[in-house]
């Protein structure tokens, strides 16, 4: 399982996020391997942030699973817009 370092970092950085709560999202990124900026990443962010409406941390999140090759699993809606993008969206109730 790969995600990207925005993710990691929207993930741990939640505000007042509970001890509890920061240990079991740790765990579960320590078994994931963590994919860090690169240029290609950077050049396909600026694309997708020209084209779409996606802030910059998500139009990264979807460059990079685009660079890589992966599946996109999501509840956001706004990852459709994005060609070329392998995505899962999930119905979360």
């Amino acid at each position: 399982m790969a995600v990207s370092y925005i993710t990691e970092m929207e993930a741990l950085g939640k505000y007042c996020i509970p001890t509890s709560e920061k240990q079991i999202i740790s765990a579960f990124l320590n078994r994931c391997h963590i994919i860090e900026m690169n240029a290609r990443i950077k050049a396909m962010s600026i694309d997708i942030k020209q084209c779409t409406r996606l802030k910059l941390p998500d139009a990264i999140v979807a460059a990079t699973a685009i660079e890589y090759k992966l599946l996109l699993v999501t509840a956001d809606k706004d990852f459709e817009k994005i060609p070329n993008l392998n995505l899962l969206l999930m119905n979360i109730l």
